[in-house]
């Protein structure tokens, strides 16, 4: 039900609107936005101001059905099972479930009387009540008879040796024994290693050979002259046509069985050994038979309307709340409207009853750095439905330094280098708190902020800057520090080729480095004074993984992609720059000064 008001309000939130703060007081509302433009920007508390600000009911309705099931449930029990003092045996199975049906019947009509006194008389809706039993049995009808399948023993047969305490063997089937399977093995023999399955072996021997002359007498002599190979049968005793026994069966192309050790037969580990397990239906009672128990199960349903002429900001609330319970949470007031009482459906019943609540919605508009925003909040706890945008429209204004920064990085001169404003730029940024979850996500490309996307963008270009424009920095010293060390050489060894143009590249090597060991001090404190929240720009992604690596001389990108050279790179450009600087300029200048080459 609207509340009467002395102001009039946008037509959309209500019919009748009711402003619940005067223009320029701090509502809750009012003090919770300033609270966060103080957190997340660089503006205060008192910037934010309140133009005007209402609170409206929305009507609504809720229907709430109560239904109870009827359930019987049927157990299978054996004859270990133990009855309480209230259950009750019967002689047969059908009879218990007789005596069941008449019992749930009572059981019905008492959890009727119970639900209704409770929900009739309630004066809002009973959240307290949940689903599930709402009323269990108040006795238990059962019945044992005789087991058949064990008729009375609480044994059968065993289903895997039948009852003869062993089984057929599975691998040989009672043969005892299985075919070999040895490597190479062919109905018991195998290849003669000796003769390599031919059945001859080469043998050598000397031929002898005879000619005349040669002799102090002129007559014949015989020499041993060459030597012959001939085949001769295989020497192995066992080798027969170039095969001989297998080892793994002797010759027999069968061996014992390993898993019943060649009796046919295994020991059955099912029944132990005894041909006889325990009964699955009375596990050995002897016992069997059926448990009937009934209970009253609890079902709500819960289903929610608005009323006609409803603002359109109500039903987008009522789309965002999709539980009716958590609607009922909300609103200020929930009552029964009507009592619709009791109907019979097929198993079970269901009580209806209908409630009405209206909820507070809350629409504040605000003004902040010559711009006005309008943000809404529903329910007793506000929570919010929009809020204008304000935290992201003021965030804004923090990236125009930033943005002429990184418009401004290719327009430097070498001895024009400023590395300051960078510095202070990137420091601001860093200092408003809600800044800091960008950076938390630089390079990400799911971060769904408005200014995500060039954040991005200008903290890599001004890491780039800081680091490019500090190194610029120290090459214009080198340039000046070689030239004096040049000047200093050529005045103490003269001009000597070789060992000349050594000595300079040693002297750029040792320059270099030392410079950059001092760059490296520079650069840590500038991490420390600008991105200490960051620590030297180590920015992980939700998951873990490295958007932005930096810190010292190095800044590297996610992907591996490096934003700025590494220190080896730039030492390698200075040293080649320090003979380049010396052989084209200092040299040129002393032969002009001096006269010499």
């Amino acid at each position: 039900m609207n509340k009467p008001a002395a102001n009039s309000a946008s037509p959309e939130l209500a019919t009748a609107p009711t402003p619940s703060a005067t223009v320029g007081q701090a509502g809750p509302l009012l003090q919770e936005i300033q609270r966060m433009v103080a957190e997340k920007t660089s503006f205060k508390a008192t910037d934010v101001v309140a133009v005007q600000q209402n609170v409206f009911d929305q009507d609504f309705t809720l229907s709430a059905s109560f239904v109870l099931y009827k359930n019987i449930k049927v157990t299978p029990i054996n004859g270990y099972f133990k009855a309480q003092s209230k259950d009750h045996r019967t002689p047969s199975d059908d009879l218990a479930q007789t005596g069941m049906v008449a019992l749930i019947e009572k059981l019905e009509a008492d959890a009727e009387k119970r639900l209704d006194d409770k929900v009739k008389n309630h004066p809002g809706l009973p959240l307290d009540l949940e689903e599930g039993t709402y009323l269990g049995t108040a006795a238990r009808f059962w019945s044992l008879q005789k087991c058949q399948t064990c008729n009375k023993e609480g044994e059968v047969v065993c289903d895997m040796c039948k009852g003869n305490r062993e089984y057929v063997c599975p691998d040989c089937h009672g043969n005892q024994k299985l075919p070999c399977r040895a490597s190479g093995c062919d109905q018991g023999r195998t290849m003669c290693m000796t003769c390599l399955g031919n059945g001859e072996v080469v043998q050598e021997k000397d031929v002898p050979y005879e000619f005349s002359g040669g002799g102090k007498e002129g007559g014949p002599q015989t020499v041993k002259y060459q030597i012959v190979k001939e085949m001769i049968p295989c020497p192995n005793a066992e080798c027969v046509k170039g095969t001989v026994p297998c080892l793994a069966c002797r010759g027999n192309a069968f061996v014992t069985c390993k898993r019943c050790a060649g009796k046919g037969a295994c020991p059955c580990e099912k029944c132990k050994k005894t041909g006889k397990l325990s009964c699955p239906q009375c596990a050995g009672s002897h016992e069997t038979g059926l448990m009937y128990e009934a209970c009253i199960d609890l079902k709500i349903h819960h289903q929610t309307k608005l009323r006609a002429q409803s603002s359109e900001h109500a039903r987008k609330i009522f789309d965002l709340e999709k539980d009716p319970i958590q609607i009922a949470n909300l609103a200020t007031s929930v009552v029964q409207q009507e009592y619709v009482g009791w109907r019979g459906l097929d198993n079970h019943r269901m009580l209806q009853i209908v409630y009405g609540g209206h909820i507070d919605i809350e629409s504040i508009e605000l003004a902040c750095n010559g711009k006005k925003y309008k943000a809404i909040a529903y329910g007793k706890e506000r929570k919010w439905l929009t809020q204008g945008g304000i935290v992201e429209s003021l965030v804004e204004s923090d990236f125009e330094e930033l943005r002429k920064v990184g418009n401004q990085i290719d327009a430097h001169q070498l001895f024009l280098i400023d590395y300051k404003t960078p510095q202070k730029v990137v420091q601001r940024f860093v200092s408003i708190a809600n800044n800091l979850d960008v950076l938390q996500t630089v390079g990400s490309e799911a971060y769904e902020s408005p200014h995500g996307q060039e954040s991005r963008t200008l903290i890599v270009k001004c890491a780039q800057e800081m680091k490019f424009n500090y190194a610029r920095l120290y090459l214009a010293w080198v340039c000046v520090a070689i030239f004096c060390t040049m000047m200093g050489l050529w005045l103490a060894i003269g001009s000597t080729g070789f060992w000349e143009f050594l000595i300079i590249g040693v002297a750029g090597y040792c320059l270099s480095l030392v410079l950059i060991v001092k760059m490296d001090g520079d650069v840590d404190q500038l991490y420390a004074r600008s991105l200490p929240s960051v620590k030297k720009f180590n920015v992980l992604d939700a998951a873990g993984k490295p958007l932005l690596r930096g810190g010292g001389w190095e800044v590297w990108s996610g992907n591996g992609t490096r934003l700025v050279p590494s220190r080896w790179v730039w030492m390698f450009y200075w040293v080649l720059m320090t003979c380049l600087f010396y052989w084209f300029w200092v040299r040129r200048f002393f032969s002009w000064l001096f006269g010499s080459g």
